[in-house]
């Protein structure tokens, strides 16, 4: 883990810099540096690789290179910006809001971010107050509010395991395909919501819980 020099908050060691304070001062365990720094430059250069395709419009090979830049470095902010860019470009607006959230959870000040999330958002039909900071379109409708524990411990799982595999970035550009009109319609349903938060997004909570529980006692 590193340290910031300003602020004093650990944070992780491929992190560039402190998500509280945005500082690039920090201390951190030299044993470990160099592989660090080797990650690092690796998935920079997979992210220029990647940039340059979705320049030239190859959306699909620049899906790819991004991919792998992402499992190199999960806090590559520039890597997820970009695959939100990827989807961006594509008209896939829905799909990119989460790649976009997540460059803005990592870096609160990467710039063009903010401002194609909030054109992404205007063009998926999404409403910011739903959207914000979540990507978890169904579990939100349900339960009314991106902020509620039940979607954070989904937000968490999507950006800790399932992004961060090959298989588990397939279903979640699925789901962002799939999950923002049935969002609405669970939404705009009562008995609907009731159904699906108590067959589905309940049970799912549920077993991810468990899973992370597991997890943790095995780490213990």
């Amino acid at each position: 883990m590193k340290k910031c020099v300003q602020c004093n908050t650990e944070f992780e060691d491929l992190r560039h810099s402190c998500p509280k304070c945005g500082s690039t001062a920090f201390q951190m365990d030299m044993d470990n540096a160099s592989d660090i720094f080797d990650k690092q430059t690796k998935a920079a250069e997979l992210v220029t690789q990647g940039d340059q395709l979705m320049q030239a419009g190859n959306f699909k090979e620049a899906e790819k290179v991004l991919s792998r830049a992402i499992e190199i470095n999960p806090y590559n902010e520039t890597a997820h910006g970009n695959m939100g860019g990827v989807f961006y470009f594509q008209g896939r607006y829905a799909e990119a809001i989460p790649w976009l959230e997540k460059a803005l959870e990592i870096n609160p000040n990467i710039e063009g971010v903010p401002e194609a999330l909030r054109e992404a958002r205007a063009k998926a039909g999404a409403n910011p107050k739903t959207t914000q900071k979540s990507g978890c379109f169904i579990a939100t409708a349900c339960y009314g509010s991106p902020d509620r524990q039940e979607v954070e411990t989904l937000r968490a799982f999507r950006d800790r395991r399932l992004l961060c595999s090959r298989l588990g970035r397939r279903f979640m550009d699925t789901y962002y395909r799939l999950s923002p009109p049935v969002a609405q319609l669970v939404q705009s349903i009562p008995l609907l919501r009731l159904l699906v938060n108590t067959v589905v997004v309940n049970p799912v909570v549920a077993i991810v819980r468990y899973i992370d529980g597991k997890t943790t006692n095995v780490r213990e």
